[in-house]
């Protein structure tokens, strides 16, 4: 059976990027695995994940966390 490709989206500095974990392919065409997307900071997290399910119905879409502030 196959795993459904996996996607785990996270904010970096204003973009939010969408980092397609395990996918060969990804770093074959892009020379990466993480990829920007189109939305800022700005956008709601739930907007960004909905957009990025629907455009990729078959794989898991995750919401990483945001890493802690710098002390």
């Amino acid at each position: 059976m196959n795993t459904p490709q996996r996607i785990e989206l996270y904010l970096k500095g204003n973009t939010w990027i969408a980092r397609f974990v395990n996918d060969p392919q990804m770093i074959e065409l892009f020379g990466t695995d993480a990829i920007p997307t189109p939305f800022t900071a700005s956008a709601e997290p739930w907007d960004v994940f909905e957009t990025i399910k629907h455009g990729n119905p078959l794989s898991e879409v995750i919401l990483r966390p945001p890493p802690p502030p710098m002390p």
